[in-house]
């Protein structure tokens, strides 16, 4: 054996040097990568896959304009609280999700939107990924136009938020 040479491979002396140490955590982030709200990147997000659905089939009956079974689907407080019948979503529980027991009719109650075309199936799958991913627990932190406060905020390239 030469002077200076190690008999162990590179991945031995690697291990045995403790520098394992500093690049495992490396290696391993994209396992854990997430979202604030603790949402993978590829859960459904509220602004961009939701919320375009249920303005589009759901707030003409349960928004600002009107308000049926005492349920309003564009407001946070609201839709927690849900309506008559209780709150519209269980956060990471799609199937005890009134939202969703209500899209498809379930429990002998009509299906949702009344008097329209029911939801396409690909919409409601979306719709109950976003509930089982528990992205709805941040249900409205992200909506448009930023949040109430300053972290719901959407950061912008070179600019500065007033605090």
């Amino acid at each position: 054996m030469k002077w200076g040479l190690s008999p162990f491979s590179p991945l031995q002396c690697a291990m045995r040097s403790g520098i394992w140490l500093a690049v495992l955590p490396v290696l391993a982030l994209p396992l854990f990568a997430a979202t604030p709200d603790g949402a993978t990147p590829s859960s459904p997000d509220y602004v961009r896959d939701i919320q375009p659905i249920l303005e589009q089939h759901c707030y003409e009956c349960h928004g600002a304009k009107k308000t049926k079974g005492s349920l309003r689907l564009d407001r946070a407080a609201s839709a927690r609280k849900g309506g008559m019948t209780g709150p519209a979503v269980v956060a990471g529980d799609s199937e005890h999700s009134l939202l969703v027991r209500r899209l498809l009719g379930l429990d002998g109650e009509d299906r949702m939107p009344l008097d329209k075309d029911p939801l396409p199936e690909a919409q409601v799958a979306l719709i109950r990924r976003w509930i089982r991913a528990r992205s709805c627990s941040g249900w409205f932190a992200r909506r448009r136009g930023g949040g109430r406060y300053w972290r719901h905020r959407v950061l912008a390239h070179g600019r500065l938020l007033a605090v």
